[in-house]
């Protein structure tokens, strides 16, 4: 079966899409430069756990010099080789991890700006979201303008009727006023029943056909998708 072509966008539905793209791009390099912020941290993380090994190289020999100076007999020999392979690496990671940290201002820098940016385009995304959900209301508008078109013809029709009523019953009181009694009563009741009729409805939300849910629902699929419409 052949596939119908999708809808073009509206305008205010592509400044959506090409701010949401925009959004995604920039969490994702937000992302991208968090994930060089570990490595590097992680690069410095090798320069105190060295330091420790040599640290810890200095306390056993302090200990043995230390005995045998109370104790006499042979001198304890240093472990040079172990001292000078350590000696070497803290170098290596110390240097490594200066590098690190002037690699680090850089990228904190740009993350920062990244960041900045991605909390700019929080506004401008609000206000397409905004523009869309006005859009949305367009065939509802229309659907209430051609519902008060005929209500007002059909009021027009219910006063032209109420008003041949109060006709006949004013013609009822010149010919005859107590006659004309329960003309008149017709006429109250009548004209109660048009003022309940004519009265501004309150709002009902439980019959509407949109409901706040689906106003709410349309609402947040849209900060992720431009092409979101009203859920029936």
């Amino acid at each position: 079966m052949k596939k119908s072509k999708a809808k073009p966008l509206s305008e205010s539905r592509q400044r959506l899409a090409s701010l949401i793209q925009k959004r995604e791009d920039t969490a994702g390099r937000i992302k991208d430069l968090q994930a060089a912020l570990d490595r590097l941290r992680t690069a410095q993380a090798a320069e105190p756990q060295v330091a420790e090994e040599l640290t810890a190289l200095d306390a056993r020999e302090t200990v043995e010099m230390a005995a045998w100076c109370r104790e006499g007999g042979e001198a304890p020999t240093v472990d040079s080789e172990k001292r000078a392979e350590i000696t070497r690496r803290l170098a290596e990671a110390r240097g490594q991890a200066e590098a690190a940290r002037r690699a680090e201002a850089g990228v904190v820098a740009e993350q920062t700006r990244e960041a900045q940016s991605l909390g700019r385009l929080g506004v401008p995304i609000r206000f397409a979201v905004a523009e869309i959900i006005a859009e949305s209301i367009d065939p509802l508008c229309d659907e209430f303008r051609t519902m008060n078109e005929a209500l007002a013809i059909r009021a027009a029709e219910l006063s032209q009727a109420a008003d041949l009523l109060l006709a006949i019953g004013e013609a009822a009181k010149r010919e005859d006023a107590d006659g004309a009694t329960p003309i008149l009563r017709l006429l109250e009741s009548v004209s109660a029943r048009l003022q309940r009729l004519f009265a501004r409805p309150t709002a009902n939300d439980h019959e509407a056909s949109v409901s706040h849910a689906q106003w709410a629902s349309l609402h947040a699929r849209l900060y992720d998708d431009a092409a979101a419409t009203l859920e029936a």
